[in-house]
């Protein structure tokens, strides 16, 4: 069983919110957490499949460090100026 954190391509979402100067949701206030890469938990999924030696394990899969919403992702709508709205 692979259970990832946080997507990466999630922040996609916020585009236009950035766009139009609108506050980003933060759902996690000041928690942090493991973003990861949709084609990084492919490759295990792949891996984990192929190999019997995975069956019946879980994997918690998360990215190379854990940060709060107002830094990631690394090309973060801080960097551009939007603003983090706490809860919506």
């Amino acid at each position: 069983m692979l259970r990832p954190s946080s997507f990466a391509s999630d922040s996609l979402g916020w585009a236009a919110a950035v766009r139009a100067g609108e506050p980003v949701p933060n759902l996690t206030g000041d928690g942090a957490s493991g973003v990861i890469d949709p084609h990084d938990i492919a490759e295990v999924a792949v891996a984990a499949l192929l190999d019997a030696g995975h069956g019946g394990r879980t994997y918690t899969l998360t990215g190379p460090r854990r940060s709060a919403s107002p830094a990631r992702p690394p090309s973060s709508p801080r960097s551009s100026g939007a603003r983090w709205a706490p809860g919506i």
